[in-house]
């Protein structure tokens, strides 16, 4: 008997280790030990010299034996994963296992004695035990019924299920130990149902395992590791569900804020993302940006998404809210966008001008087209800045990225990849639609400026390469370009010239390319 008490006491230690401290594991332990509680007093009795020790291992193993059936019954539940569910049967459970164990230990009103048979000493029940004999049949009788009626989600857990009562079943079979405490003479043999139970249990749990992926076990992991805020409220507006990224960005903890009417934590009168059009119309607002106040009094502006919870077939029951920090959303953006764009002019820099470039790569390729690489440099920019400040300057360039972004069409790219200098990557349809953005982009930057009430004139040096022909790399069609606008500069500035080939002359106009309309 003290060898199946320590073999069923390691099987729920291993358990635990194996299941990683989950909830089932623990209700495990906790039944694992009360049965080994109760096989070691009663083995202790047996060996006993005198009545009053063996009263002594008596009461102790009666801790064990009303244990039992609330630790059977939290297992079940555990295993079955409703917990939630049926809260109120594992607090009934747990407070009846605890007053019986007080009445066990602290009185004479169940355990009254003992009996001394031919194999040694032995509880002597009193008919007051039989209130304790209803309350452990009916808890373990119920906990069959819920393994044997559970809707499994899977055939794994259906046959876990199964298992389990099986083994639970044979466990029972144990109750047999009862009869000598009321005076029948029969030799305790209930640790060999016992044992039984340690082998099926243990080969349930190397088949199956005790957890599993149910769909409550699923929305719970899913609720806490999402990384933004989740509320769902009933149609009183009480809080029912929350993570704890709502409870935080809210200031609250979890048990503040479920129970809670949430217009009274965020000192509203009505329930917010729920008076719009969207709302009232779909049950449905998507991403309405709102400022919500905390519990400190502060608030904060929060991206807001609100969604009717209904019923199968029937009316509303809550209402779901998905909620995010917009200020550290606005925080990234603002650093992607700085990493990626110059600051003065709000044009992509040279790091997406890369990105930009791969991209119009695989479409030109596709589409059998070619990428303009024009390198844009302004002249008397200098002079600008020495005679009316970088102030002006800037105005300067800032009208200039306007009227670049305005001369092309929407998938062209313009950057300003330092200084003066830009850079435009053109989709065109053939080399030679290259000369009506040219002839445009001169005609737009040399129209004079008009800053502070001064009147300015630039203009610009344009340098042109083209993908494929002179060269499939970024970098390569860039030095071209900018070699180009040189070679541009050197021959009178306010002009155009293309990569140097026999075809590609200098010229101040579209002469080089041909009148062709741009597709």
């Amino acid at each position: 008997m003290l060898a199946v008490a320590a073999a069923i006491l390691i099987l729920g230690v291993v358990v635990l280790a194996i299941e990683r401290a989950a909830r089932v594991s623990f209700a495990f332990l906790v039944l694992t030990a009360s049965i080994s509680l109760w096989l070691t007093g009663i083995s202790l009795m047996y060996v006993s010299i005198n009545e009053p020790s063996a009263m002594l291992f008596a009461r102790m193993a009666y801790i064990g034996v009303a244990i039992i059936p609330a630790a059977v019954l939290h297992f079940t539940i555990a295993l079955l994963d409703e917990s939630r569910r049926r809260r109120v049967a594992l607090i009934v459970s747990s407070v009846v296992s605890a007053v019986f164990v007080g009445l066990f230990t602290a009185t004479n009103l169940l355990l009254v004695g003992t009996w001394h048979y031919s194999w040694g000493y032995y509880p002597h029940l009193g008919v007051g035990a039989a209130a304790f004999l209803v309350y452990f049949g009916i808890t373990l009788a119920w906990s069959l019924d819920l393994l044997l009626r559970k809707r499994a989600v899977t055939e794994l857990e259906h046959r876990r299920n199964n298992a389990f009562c099986i083994a639970l079943a044979v466990g029972y079979l144990g109750s047999v130990d009862y009869l000598p405490a009321f005076g029948i003479a029969l030799y305790p043999l209930g640790f060999l149902p016992i044992l039984g139970f340690i082998v099926l249990a243990a080969r349930a749990i190397l088949r199956f395992r005790l957890t599993d992926l149910s769909p409550q076990f699923v929305a719970d992991q899913m609720l806490q590791t999402v990384q933004g805020g989740v509320i769902v409220i009933d149609l009183h507006g009480r809080v029912r569900v929350a993570n704890a990224v709502a409870a935080e960005l809210l200031g609250y903890s979890l048990a503040q804020m479920r129970g809670a009417d949430l217009r009274t934590l965020l000192q509203v009168t009505t329930l917010p993302a729920t008076q719009n059009d969207s709302f009232v119309r779909r049950s449905v607002s998507r991403n309405r940006p709102e400022t919500w106040r905390r519990n400190d009094g502060s608030e904060i502006e929060l991206a807001v998404s609100a969604t009717a919870l209904r019923a199968a077939n029937g009316p509303n029951v809550g209402i779901l809210y998905a909620i995010s920090d917009l200020t550290d959303k606005r925080r990234a953006d603002r650093n992607e966008f700085s990493a990626t764009h110059d600051l003065l002019t709000s044009l992509p820099n040279r790091a997406r001008l890369g990105i930009s470039f791969d991209e119009m790569r695989d479409v030109v390729d596709d589409k059998k087209r070619v990428a303009g690489v024009f390198f844009v440099d302004l002249d008397g920019f200098k002079a600008v800045n020495d005679n009316y400040g970088h102030h002006t300057g800037d105005a300067v360039l800032k009208i200039v990225a306007s009227r670049l972004r305005n001369a092309v069409r929407g998938d062209d790219v313009i950057t300003r990849i330092g200084g003066d200098e830009f850079v435009l990557l053109l989709n065109l349809a053939r080399v030679s639609d290259g000369s009506i953005v040219a002839d445009k982009l001169l005609r737009v930057i040399s129209d004079p400026f008009v800053v502070a009430e001064r009147r300015i004139s630039v203009t610009a040096s344009i340098g042109a390469a083209f993908y494929p022909g002179d060269g499939d790399d970024l970098e390569t069609l860039i030095k071209s370009a900018d070699a180009a606008m040189y070679a541009a500069k050197a021959a009178g500035k306010a002009r155009l010239r293309v990569t140097s080939t026999p075809a590609r002359t200098d010229v101040p106009g579209p002469a080089p390319f041909g009148i062709d309309a741009r597709a």
